[in-house]
């Protein structure tokens, strides 16, 4: 892949993403690296669950003490719920409609979460999560947040975004050593930026 392949080359971006992305005026890789946040959100600065603030989106460390359980609440709809612990307090968590967390969050192991509290006790819906020990992508961290549309979160944006840079950083730094060189072969000419092939 290079700067000018389909965002379609992207794992996971088949044919809804791509359009969602097109609706955003992104077509290629560049246009992925070239979308600027429209704002960050500051997720570094983990406090205690005793610090949480109803309302006000926090990033804390926890432990999983109860094992998730899956329910269905009617209607095609379900929750799993669970608790975890620091050592200042208990916090319950629900996700809505979100099955698969029964097998990602694990009992007896620690994770960092975002999100805030809801009005009433100590609850949370649907936070962000890793575990623990790894490199922060939504937590720990400056999120960048971007303008977005229908049928596309921008956790999977942010996501889409890392998968172009990886895919093209090699390119790019083949490019920029290539224009070196010329520098030096021909100090006299002046190099220019490659230029996107023609539409075939």
């Amino acid at each position: 892949m290079d700067l000018f392949s389909p965002v379609t080359d992207l794992r996971g971006v088949g044919p809804a993403r791509a359009a969602a992305l097109q609706r955003l005026g992104i077509f290629t890789l560049y246009d992925l690296l070239a979308y600027f946040p429209r704002d960050y959100e500051d997720r570094t600065n983990p406090v205690e669950i005793a610090q949480l603030q109803p309302g006000v989106p926090a990033c804390f460390e926890a432990l999983v003490v109860s094992q998730p359980v899956l329910r269905r609440i009617g209607k095609g709809r379900d929750v799993t719920n669970l608790t975890v612990a620091d050592e200042t307090g208990k916090l319950t968590l629900h996700y809505f409609n979100q099955p698969y967390i029964k097998t990602q969050l694990h009992y007896g192991e620690r994770y960092y979460f975002y999100g805030a509290l809801l009005e009433r006790g100590m609850q949370m819906a649907n936070p962000a999560f890793e575990e623990a020990g790894r490199p922060g992508t939504v937590t720990n961290r400056l999120l960048p947040v971007y303008p977005l549309t229908a049928g596309l979160s921008n956790r999977t944006l942010c996501a889409c975004i890392r998968q172009a840079f990886s895919a093209c950083s090699g390119h790019w730094r083949s490019a920029q050593a290539a224009r070196k060189t010329a520098a030096r072969t021909a100090p006299a000419s002046r190099s220019r930026p490659p230029e996107r092939p023609a539409a075939r």
